[in-house]
């Protein structure tokens, strides 16, 4: 029996090896085709683009205030409320090798002045930062008729602080090995 010519074949044996795939015949159907966008669907999708990259550039490039950061940062305070917390960028002038009372060459000024005060490097590395992150947190009093002009104050409130040991964790992993 011959081999059935290439219009002779039917679906039954269209996986046949001696078949080319590209005489076989593929169904098409019609739902399968998408419909061209048009120029409309184009203009909406360029337009949602370009307000969506303004939108994207303009809160990029705005940055908040000092105020709205002080609002967001700290508890409440009618310092803050007054708008009377301001801020300043600070160079801490405390270098070992700059001179102060408490170093430089040695003089019965530096003397005396160690000897009124210890630990003066550190001592004022700590008032500068206490100057420079002043607690505005209010400072609540009670009425003590025993105390000094009849009212006490009461340090036990909330402060949001900075996790201090988390922190010094965080520099003992990243610092630089102690120098042996």
């Amino acid at each position: 029996m011959a081999p059935p010519t290439s219009a002779e074949r039917t679906s039954e044996d269209s996986s046949s090896p001696t078949q080319p795939f590209l005489e076989q015949r593929i169904p098409f159907r019609e739902e399968f085709l998408r419909p061209p966008r048009s120029s409309l669907s184009w203009l909406i999708h360029i337009l949602a683009f370009c307000v969506s990259l303004t939108l994207g550039l303009v809160a990029f490039t705005m940055k908040p205030s000092a105020l709205q950061c002080t609002h967001q940062l700290s508890p409440y305070s009618p310092l803050i409320e007054e708008g009377l917390i301001k801020y300043e960028s600070k160079n801490f002038d405390n270098e070992f090798d700059k001179p102060s009372n408490y170093r430089g060459q040695p003089s019965n000024l530096t003397e005396a002045s160690w000897k009124a005060l210890w630990e003066n490097h550190c001592i004022e590395l700590l008032r500068i930062t206490l100057m420079c992150t002043s607690d505005v947190t209010p400072l609540l009093f009670i009425d003590d008729p025993h105390a000094f002009q009849g009212r006490t104050p009461d340090f036990n409130t909330m402060h949001t602080c900075r996790n201090f040991w988390e922190i010094r964790e965080w520099v003992e992993k990243m610092g630089l090995p102690p120098l042996s």
